[in-house]
């Protein structure tokens, strides 16, 4: 029978995180951590399909995707939780992994049109509809980023 991990609250200065069970220590900064959670959630996931598959440049592009989508998902948390800044540069670092990526994008103009950056916006938007003019959530997202 396991024990029920600790509450993390008032237990001295190192505890168990609560929800997922990872070490942490008063100080510790939520964005870095993440980065580094997202990195060993892709590394063991990577190192699970190595040993099931074994082709190296399918690797490398199934680890580029899911960085992308990692970074995503941490840019949503970051944007929930008021870190804009933050949230943005982990899109933008998943648009450097893969400019074609239309969540991040979306995401992206989302993000710079609550932040009031309507130029950033369009830009972003402008952009990715170059290479895929026939997007149709870019293009209704352009539109409302003109409308606003």
């Amino acid at each position: 029978m396991r024990d029920a991990p600790p509450s993390g609250h008032g237990e001295g200065r190192h505890s168990r995180h609560p929800v997922v069970g990872v070490h942490h220590v008063r100080g510790w900064q939520p964005v870095e951590a993440g980065r580094e959670l997202v990195e060993m959630v892709i590394d063991h996931a990577l190192g699970q399909r190595r040993r099931r598959a074994g082709a190296p440049e399918a690797q490398g592009c199934a680890r580029e995707g899911a960085l992308a989508a990692c970074r995503l998902q941490l840019a949503g948390l970051l944007r929930a939780a008021g870190l804009f800044e933050d949230a943005e540069r982990e899109l933008v670092a998943a648009l450097t992994t893969i400019p074609t990526y239309g969540d991040a994008v979306l995401a992206l103009a989302a993000l710079r049109r609550e932040t009031g950056n309507a130029a950033g916006t369009i830009g972003v938007l402008a952009r990715f509809l170059e290479g895929d003019p026939y997007h149709l959530d870019a293009l209704a997202s352009l539109g409302e980023s003109l409308h606003v």
